[in-house]
């Protein structure tokens, strides 16, 4: 007996809440398709039971039921669960999609690269960028299994109240760690600067290192003899390792250099190996030698029990974490406080990279989310200006998309076919940015610095993730609102032509003024971004600090511990003879000594009024020429003299800062003012210096001592007032300095050269965000003029009627700017107020970082600048198109369509 079929049918529809109407049309439609096929396997070899499971299969695993359901518009099927038939169908429809995208790509050249080179810009420079924060910030310092990599810190402490800061270790706390831990095999380095040759030195930053520290930093293979042995360190072999840089520059490159002895603070050492260039230069290293080294050179600072001197860095062993690490290292560090009663240390293990290091943590939190959120606002604008181009492309494609559904294909399945286009390009775009970004970051980096990356800038997973999330997120907002929004029009008007998918649908219209608005609107954010860190690196270059700093050249010294704790010598003597010498050179004024610069870091001392609790400010010793070669000027009183002693006398004079005047005496007099040290020592105030401005590049310093200086009692650092080039002068200091003092290293330079060193950074944020809004500005004039000469093609007969009735050119270039120039206006209003909301948040992100700057977030030139640039490159994009339309000939016009 023939089945019924139109049971089994009925049975499929049950739930699916169809009109009765609809569901009897299909029963009719299928039943009669099913007995055909019922029939045409009967008359073939199969038997009624086998023509009965084969019709069933083919009505539930097929697409039969489906679009037969799909012709009704309102009706949204359920998700199938898919057998293996289904994949297959899956599958199938993904391979048609991308085989019908390249073709539509291909017949739409132009269009597809527009939109390939648009977001290969956006994700490109994206990549770029990220690729450089990854290998500066976010990745360990080697190339060679970075996950493996560690750095060891400790903070030492004595009052539990306050846990003290992370930083390095003992020597003998390092010792221990590297003998008692299981889970890792740690190194140990220590830096120092020394002088090497004998008649001809050269100052020297070098590294007294365990003999496994290069192997833990990945240098296997050095470019002439041999890496540091076991039996360096265990038998204090006075051999070296120098730098290429060293070797070059000071070795003439020999290719014998190899066994030849060099004097190193006058003690005879073996040179064994040179190391390539990228290494010492990300050290800033020029030297290595065994730590076991540390007495022969006399660097006793090493050696000392309480001297944090030891950086630690290491190598997890397999089946082991950073975790584990810690935990190790906290159990040692415990036993090892046993032997100092009363101390207490904390480990912390890192990766070694910028963004865990305990110094920089909390900058990174903030600086990381700014940089990453900045690259997203250039992937949205490239995304903005790729909607545009697609959205132009879904209005001449209004009929093949009418005929397809008219033909039964379903709206989702035309989105998806739509999407894979989008896809594709982004996916292409993806792979492009890969190549840039092994190619683009080593460009930037010159660019922003200068000079070559001292480190490798390859990208390693976290760019290959980062490349392929921006690639989903730009191809997935590019192509997913103009695929809906191709499918919103009347089928039958638009099968007739008789409708414009833009010209007859005010909200797709819309649509396209918020994606102009949205593009401006981000581009102005950056851009005012970018000004704003300019302006304030301009402001602060240019900083009145409230004393000279660009005629006083400082000499600042480094001194081995063996020159200041052993040498014989009379400092007094030292300061007398280089004022001497100094003094004699050509342009030079005075000479002035100061404990730290006058934007350095300064000792702290406790003082108190009488009856009221003691306070903590800063403190500088100075000679009495301090004030008028820094020309720092005093408002009350007198400057310090010669007869002002430092020690031994039972009141000691010193001159006070306004602000510690302020803070201490209010609207008082000062002067004649007393102070106790916590020593029962009194400090009467003689003098008020105008306070300077150095530590916070605009912010007045806080309150600060000036006290008389011993010259006898140490090497203070020299100040010298000058008229002229400083280069001659800094070269005469740097001299005289290291005769006087053999081993020390002496770095000279205007006290402005020495305060801009701060603004590196400030530069360099400057500058990526100048590149990426110089790239938004791109990208939203590309945006623009695209939007206009579109809306100019698909007004031709309007204009044309316009022009035959009349109408001027400048009428039709009035109304084309006119058209072009409202989401621009709107755009740039909604991103004067983000910017304007931005800003302060930024400015408060960098003040509790404790940058070395303030942004001037009310300064209006960053945002009028701003506002000008965008105006100007808008209006220069309008005007091609709008020139265009006013050439319109009126009769081809009323032929256009």
């Amino acid at each position: 007996n023939m089945p019924d079929w139109k049971k089994e049918i009925k049975q499929r529809l049950a739930g699916l809440k169809l009109e009765p109407w609809r569901e009897a049309e299909i029963v009719e439609e299928l039943a009669q398709h099913l007995e055909d096929r019922y029939a045409e396997l009967l008359a073939g070899s199969a038997n009624a039971e086998q023509a009965f499971h084969a019709v069933v299969a083919e009505l539930s695993h097929s697409e039969l039921l489906q679009q037969e359901l799909r012709r009704d518009e309102h009706f949204v099927p359920e998700p199938p669960v898919l057998g293996a038939s289904g994949r297959r169908i899956m599958f199938g429809d993904l391979w048609l999609d991308l085989r019908y995208a390249v073709r539509s790509l291909r017949k739409h050249a132009l269009l597809s690269t527009a939109v390939f080179v648009t977001l290969t810009l956006g994700i490109g420079l994206n990549t770029a960028v990220f690729t450089l924060i990854n290998a500066d910030v976010l990745r360990p310092p080697v190339g060679k299994d970075p996950d493996s990599f560690l750095r060891v810190h400790a903070a030492y402490t004595r009052d539990p109240a306050h846990p003290g800061f992370p930083q390095k270790l003992t020597l003998q706390d390092f010792l221990a760690f590297r003998d008692n831990a299981r889970s890792c095999d740690l190194a140990g380095s220590a830096q120092f600067n020394a002088q090497i040759g004998e008649d001809d030195r050269a100052n020297v930053r070098g590294w007294l290192v365990t003999c496994n520290f290069l192997s833990v930093y990945g240098v296997d293979r050095p470019i002439l003899g041999r890496l540091l042995e076991p039996e360096d360190c265990s038998a204090a072999n006075p051999v070296i390792i120098l730098s290429e840089d060293l070797w070059r520059s000071d070795f003439g490159a020999d290719p014998k250099i190899v066994g030849k002895v060099v004097h190193l603070d006058d003690q005879p050492v073996t040179v064994i190996g040179v190391i390539a260039a990228p290494f010492g230069r990300n050290f800033g290293a020029k030297i290595w030698l065994p730590y076991t080294l540390a007495g022969y050179l006399k660097f006793e600072e090493l050696e000392m029990a309480d001297s944090p001197a030891v950086r630690v860095t290491g190598r997890l062993k397999p089946g082991f974490s950073r975790h584990d690490a810690s935990a190790e290292l906290g159990l040692i560090a415990g036993q090892q406080d046993s032997l100092h009663p009363g101390r207490k240390t904390t480990v912390t293990v890192t990766d070694g990279s910028w963004f865990e290091e305990p110094d920089h943590h909390g900058l990174a939190l903030w600086l990381i989310p700014l940089m990453i959120g900045t690259l997203t606002l250039v992937t949205l604008i490239a995304c903005a200006n790729v909607i545009t181009l697609l959205l132009s492309r879904g209005a001449a494609r209004q009929q093949e998309i009418a005929v397809r559904l008219a033909l039964g294909a379903g709206r989702m399945r035309l989105v998806r076919m739509l999407l894979t286009e989008t896809l594709l390009l982004a996916g292409a775009a993806g792979l492009a940015s890969l190549y840039l970004a092994y190619r683009l970051p080593t460009l930037v980096y010159v660019f922003i610095n200068g000079r070559p990356a001292e480190y490798a800038l390859a990208p390693d997973w976290r760019v290959f993730s980062y490349v392929a999330g921006v690639t989903l997120l730009a191809g997935g907002l590019s192509g997913l609102t103009p695929a809906l929004t191709s499918l919103k029009f009347d089928l039958s008007e638009a099968l007739g032509g008789r409708q414009s998918l833009f010209g007859s649908a005010p909200g797709r219209g819309r649509l396209r003024d918020v994606l102009v608005g949205a593009q401006v609107a981000v581009g102005f954010v950056l851009l005012a971004a970018a000004g704003l860190f300019f302006r304030t690196y301009q402001q602060v270059a240019n900083l009145d600090a409230g004393f000279e700093t660009r005629q006083v050249l400082a000499a600042p010294m480094q001194m081995l511990l063996k020159d200041q704790v052993h040498a014989r010598r009379s400092w007094s003597a030292f300061h007398r003879t280089l004022t001497q010498r100094v003094g004699a050179l050509p342009g030079v004024q005075s000479v002035a000594y100061a404990s730290a610069l006058p934007f350095g870091v300064h000792e702290r001392m406790e003082v108190r009024l009488a009856g009221e609790p003691a306070r903590e400010v800063a403190t500088n010793a100075v000679s009495p020429e301090f004030f008028a070669t820094c020309s720092i000027p005093l408002v009350r009183g007198r400057a310090l003299t010669r007869t002002d002693s430092a020690d031994g006398a039972s009141v000691s004079h010193v001159v006070v800062s306004q602000e510690m005047a302020r803070e201490f005496w209010g609207t008082e007099n000062p002067l004649g003012k007393t102070l106790r040290t916590p020593d029962g020592d009194l400090l009467e105030v003689v003098g008020v210096a105008s306070d300077i401005r150095s530590q916070r590049m605009g912010a007045p310093d806080g309150p600060l001592i000036y006290r008389p200086w011993n010259p006898d009692s140490r090497p203070y650092v020299p100040l010298v007032r000058f008229v002229g080039n400083s280069a001659p002068l800094s070269r005469a200091v740097a001299a005289a300095c290291g005769e006087m003092i053999p081993g020390a290293s002496v770095h000279t330079g205007t006290i402005q050269s020495w305060m801009d060193e701060p603004l590196d950074p400030l530069w360099t944020l400057e500058m990526l965000i100048g590149t990426l809004g110089s790239l938004a500005l791109v990208l939203a004039v590309i945006g623009i003029y695209g939007v206009v000469a579109f809306s100019v093609s698909r007004r031709t007969k309007e204009l044309g009627i316009r022009i035959a009735l009349g109408a001027q050119k400048k009428d039709i270039l009035r109304a084309v700017l006119g058209y072009g120039a409202r989401p621009i206006v709107a755009g740039m209003l909604a991103g004067l107020s983000l910017a304007l909301v931005a800003s302060p948040v930024v400015a408060r992100v960098f003040q509790l970082a404790r940058a070395p700057f303030t942004l001037d977030t009310r300064d209006p030139l960053p945002y009028t600048a701003a506002a000008v640039l965008l105006g100007l490159v808008a209006l220069a994009a309008m005007l091609i198109p709008a020139r265009r339309a006013t050439k319109v000939d009126p009769m081809v016009a009323l032929r256009y369509e």
